[in-house]
């Protein structure tokens, strides 16, 4: 899987695993991210397994997956931690599980570094 951020509030998650919009990918990362770009910008069928809409946009974000690809981790640039749930089928929006400010045990909850 691939987790994609944006500034605008939306993550996109996309399944490598299905094959769609995947060209031929070489053995190492930056071959399958390559080619996988590659194959989705020529592409206009290509759509997310699961997308994630967070409260606010306008922030520069960082996504990752838990280790067994269950649950989306998303740090914010204003400071917020929120973890979604996978949903089990594609095409679905994540579920928040948990969201915190990881600022406020910096800052004395001043909202900044």
């Amino acid at each position: 899987m691939l987790c994609v951020s944006s500034a605008n509030g939306t993550v996109h998650i996309f399944n490598l695993e299905d094959g769609k919009g995947i060209g031929n990918a070489s053995s190492s990362y930056v071959g399958l991210i390559g080619d996988m770009a590659s194959s989705m910008i020529g592409s206009t069928n290509v759509r997310a397994f699961a997308t994630i809409k967070l409260d606010r946009g306008g922030f520069k974000s960082t996504c990752a997956f838990s280790k067994d690809s269950s649950r989306v981790y998303v740090l914010t640039e204003d400071g917020k931690f929120s973890q979604f749930q996978l949903p089990s089928g594609g095409g679905q929006t994540c579920k928040l599980v948990v969201q915190d400010s990881v600022l406020n045990d910096f800052d004395g909850g001043q909202g900044k570094f």
